[in-house]
C-alpha cells in the first residue's frame, strides 16, 4: 500500500519536505520516517484540498483500545461529506488507509 500511496500523492502534486522514497541511513527508524511523511501528507490534504482525515480510537469497557477508525470530512457540491471507516488494527494503518482514500477523491 505504501508504494501506491506515494505514487498517488506525487500524481496529485504533493511534494514532501521529508522525502520518503530516498535512501535513509537510519533503517531502524523507518516506521517513524513513514509516519512523518504521512503526517505531512495529511496536513497538505487539509490545507490544500480541504480534506480532513480524523483518526479515532474505540475502547472497550476497560479503556483498552480495541480498534481504530478513520473518517474523511470534505465538501462536495456545497454538502459536507463525512465517511467513517471502522475496525482498523493500528493508528498508522488507519492513517494510511484514510490518506489513500482521500487521494482517490
Amino acid at each position: 500500500m505504501k508504494q501506491e500511496l506515494v505514487r498517488l500523492a506525487k500524481d496529485k502534486g504533493f511534494v514532501a519536505t521529508f522525502v520518503y522514497d530516498k535512501p535513509f541511513i537510519y533503517s531502524s527508524k523507518e516506521p517513524l520516517r513513514w509516519l512523518f511523511w504521512m503526517t505531512e501528507l495529511q496536513k497538505w490534504l487539509r490545507e490544500k484540498h480541504n480534506i480532513h482525515i480524523v483518526i479515532d480510537k474505540v475502547c472497550n469497557l476497560n479503556n483498552t483500545i480495541t480498534f481504530w477508525n478513520y473518517e474523511l470530512c470534505y465538501v462536495n457540491n456545497e454538502d459536507i461529506i463525512m465517511e467513517p471507516v471502522r475496525g482498523i488494527k493500528t493508528y498508522e494503518e488507519a492513517l494510511e488507509a484514510g490518506l489513500l482514500e482521500a487521494l482517490k477523491l
